[in-house]
């Protein structure tokens, strides 16, 4: 997998590498043989499997070593969270460095591949992106999952295949417009991180915007603010027209078993190892969108009721 605008031996530096997200997005550009070397005010579990596979990761001090491993890069790729004015990101900027924030480097990754699912919403992206992984994993895809959070077999990185590439896309700072994918789901739309918007109305046309970008578009039936971003594919519990639902639900424990209908009918049951009805929503989501590539439902459901968390 080629990054758009970069050639592989491309040398990027990472300020905030040691979260879960960004350390997999670094394990990704390693992996497709670009080199990587990061800083982080906080040391945990991701920088030292970092560290295990040979990456320079550098923790709180920034030392005569880091500014010259930030010298020898091209490309710094920074988090929201990061502030202007850590010095870092400051010589970032006064040596001239192209500067990608995460998900500018997400975009990117995304046009390397034919198709890109990105996963949506104010809640539940971890577990959905998580799920839809297992499903193109036990369809045979080939694939690469970018996950926000640790998935008991995948982790938060899965690199072994070039024709799929599944990630979650975040509305903070609208920053799933910067990550065009060639389909999207979209779980619900709360008012979740408001800071960043003018109004409920705002909000809705950033995912209004995110789902015009793709081919191929899934959105909650049971969630009014999804269905007025158009006319798409839906999934739901409630809403009867839903074009992929959850029926005959049953509690087992505190987890779910149901039956999915495909348009009207009865298709396959899915007895899930997550706990909560959300994860029932989840579940259908990332059906319906692997589903959509043609992938036999009977491979689809093991993946799903193979997973148990993140």
């Amino acid at each position: 997998m080629i990054i758009q605008g970069f050639e592989r031996n491309e040398r990027f530096f990472f300020i905030g590498i040691g979260g879960i997200s960004m350390s997999a997005l670094a394990e990704l550009l390693c992996v497709n043989g670009y080199f990587v070397a990061g800083f982080d005010d906080n040391d945990g579990e991701c920088v030292a499997k970092l560290k295990k596979n040979g990456l320079p990761v550098f923790i709180k001090k920034v030392s005569e070593r880091v500014c010259e491993e930030l010298s020898s890069s091209s490309v710094v790729v920074y988090t929201d969270a990061i502030s202007v004015n850590h010095p870092l990101y400051q010589m970032s900027i006064e040596t001239g460095k192209i500067m990608l924030s995460r998900a500018e480097l997400l975009g990117r990754i995304c046009q390397g591949f034919p198709y890109s699912i990105g996963i949506s919403g104010s809640h539940g992206k971890t577990t959905c992106t998580a799920m839809t992984a297992r499903a193109l994993s036990a369809v045979n895809a080939k694939f690469t999952a970018h996950i926000g959070g640790m998935d008991g077999a995948l982790g938060n990185f899965y690199g072994l295949g070039e024709e799929f590439f599944v990630t979650e896309c975040c509305e903070y700072k609208k920053n799933l417009l910067k990550i065009p994918c060639e389909a999207v789901v979209v779980l619900n739309i709360d008012l979740d991180h408001m800071e960043c918007y003018k109004n409920e109305e705002e909000l809705i046309s950033v995912f209004r915007e995110f789902c015009k970008k793709a081919k191929r578009v899934f959105v909650c039936a049971d969630d009014e603010k999804c269905l007025s971003l158009g006319n798409y594919v839906t999934f739901g519990i409630k809403n009867q027209f839903s074009d992929y639902r959850a029926v005959n639900i049953k509690e087992v424990g505190q987890s779910y078993q149901f039956t999915v209908q495909e348009y009207g009918k009865d298709l396959c049951k899915i007895r899930l190892k997550a706990k909560g009805l959300c994860n029932v929503y989840n579940a259908l989501a990332s059906f319906a969108v692997v589903r959509s590539y043609g992938f036999s439902e009977r491979e689809i459901v093991k993946g799903l009721e193979e997973f148990s968390g993140v």
